[in-house]
């Protein structure tokens, strides 16, 4: 029996790694997560939490805005690309 055990590595099919992307953005996502939880206190000592929570808010309107760029927003899109003849 074989299958992905430790130690190999799964390729696709232009030899490319399976996996490699997604391990990076997601250490990625963590390294981003852990700058911002050590960013924090420096930023409210000398802005005060007035100004904290906005620039705080600037990570998920960011994120926000690119899924809406790829199309994902929109309901109109979605139903008009699904087949209600069957």
């Amino acid at each position: 029996m074989r299958g992905a055990r430790r130690g190999h590595r799964v390729r696709g099919r232009r030899g490319i790694p399976v996996g490699t992307a997604l391990t990076l953005q997601t250490s990625l996502g963590f390294l981003l997560t852990m700058v911002t939880i050590q960013m924090i206190p420096a930023l409210v000592e000398v802005a005060g939490w007035w100004l904290t929570f906005p620039v705080l808010a600037l990570g998920p309107a960011a994120g926000i805005a690119a899924i809406r760029r790829l199309g994902y927003g929109s309901r109109s899109r979605v139903a008009s690309n699904t087949d209600v003849s069957s």
